[in-house]
């Protein structure tokens, strides 16, 4: 099911940055079969709104309020200073690079996991050489 959640949230992220020139109602109902675009992606609304939900956590789409004819209207706006972020969520990690992305995210950065890595090392070839010293 998370799997189906990461192609789905890529396959919309793409949609929406290629129609991103467009002037659209950015809400997650352009997602569903209630979008009377022909080349709406169609998916529920659940996952729609979850998707939604993802896009505004990673900081790609910011939530704002307008008014019209008296009503207050919920809406998103595009966050496009971050291309990058927008690139990865298009094209998530697959395989090999799907797990170096979880190992890198676990121990915060390379940098990190190299000086885990010497700190145990260190730690094993200090408590080796106290060994000997005590016997």
């Amino acid at each position: 099911m998370k799997e189906s959640y990461v192609k789905k949230t890529a396959q919309a992220a793409k949609w929406i940055w290629d129609r991103k020139e467009r002037s659209v109602d950015w809400n997650w109902p352009v997602l569903t079969k209630h979008n009377p675009d022909p080349e709406t992606l169609g998916f529920d609304d659940i996952i729609s709104f979850q998707i939604f939900t993802i896009l505004e956590r990673k900081g790609l789409i910011e939530p704002f309020v307008f008014e019209n004819n008296g009503r207050q209207i919920s809406s998103f706006k595009l966050c496009l200073h971050n291309e990058k972020e927008w690139e990865f969520i298009q094209h998530p990690p697959t395989g090999f690079r799907k797990v170096l992305h979880v190992i890198l995210w676990f121990f915060g950065g390379v940098w990190r996991s190299i000086l885990w890595v010497l700190t145990i090392f260190l730690t094993a070839l200090l408590t080796l050489i106290a060994e000997k010293l005590l016997e």
